[in-house]
């Protein structure tokens, strides 16, 4: 019997890999709503002060 010489290699059980997917979803999940958050207020900021800027605009 030839030997392949791979190492034997402990798979993750089930909830082990439930786990891992969970925090990378999570993970993932709060990054893009910290995204989302900074955009939402970067974009107001602007506006706020363009709107400031220009002052009162029609009668």
């Amino acid at each position: 019997m030839a030997y392949s010489g791979v190492a034997h290699v402990r798979r993750p059980s089930h909830f082990e890999r439930e786990r891992i997917m969970a925090k990378q979803f999570f993970g993932g999940f709060f990054a893009t709503l910290t995204f989302a958050i900074a955009v939402g207020a970067a974009l107001f900021g602007i506006f706020t002060l363009v709107s400031y800027i220009v002052g009162p605009v029609g009668g």
